[in-house]
């Protein structure tokens, strides 16, 4: 391990906040190995789009994120987190999963009269999929 890195992994793991000045040494750094030193696009900020995106990719919701970020309102964050495409699948897949699973629920209890007044005289309460 370099010594810049035992420096900014000792300050991590005491519980202190690294310097500026130790962030940047260690941003140009990975800059240069990357072979992205001349590239004006490649900026620190573009590493809260990475977490936010990341923490979405997590299934972290959106309301943590935003206060993870520190932003004042939900319209900034999602200018920050970024769906991408294999998680609109995945959110597919569990919509027909759960509409599967509702269908199915209706079907056994279809057989039992289809009451909605429970025996006690309240109104029964639909069973879900999942709570």
């Amino acid at each position: 391990m370099s010594e810049a890195t035992t420096e900014l992994a000792t300050e991590l793991a005491s519980g202190g906040i690294p310097t500026a000045n130790m962030l940047r040494r260690h941003w140009e750094k990975a800059r240069m190995e990357l072979g992205l030193r001349d590239d004006d696009l490649f900026v620190f900020h573009t590493t809260r789009h990475t977490c936010a995106t990341r923490l979405v990719d997590a299934g972290v919701n959106p309301f943590v994120i935003q206060e993870w970020l520190g932003h004042k309102s939900i319209e900034t964050t999602r200018r920050y987190a970024y769906v991408r495409p294999e998680n609109l699948d995945a959110a597919l897949i569990k919509v027909e999963l759960f509409r599967t699973a509702a269908n199915e629920n209706s079907q056994t209890t279809a057989g039992f009269g289809g009451s909605s007044i429970s025996s006690t005289g309240g109104a029964k309460r639909p069973v879900s999929a999942k709570r």
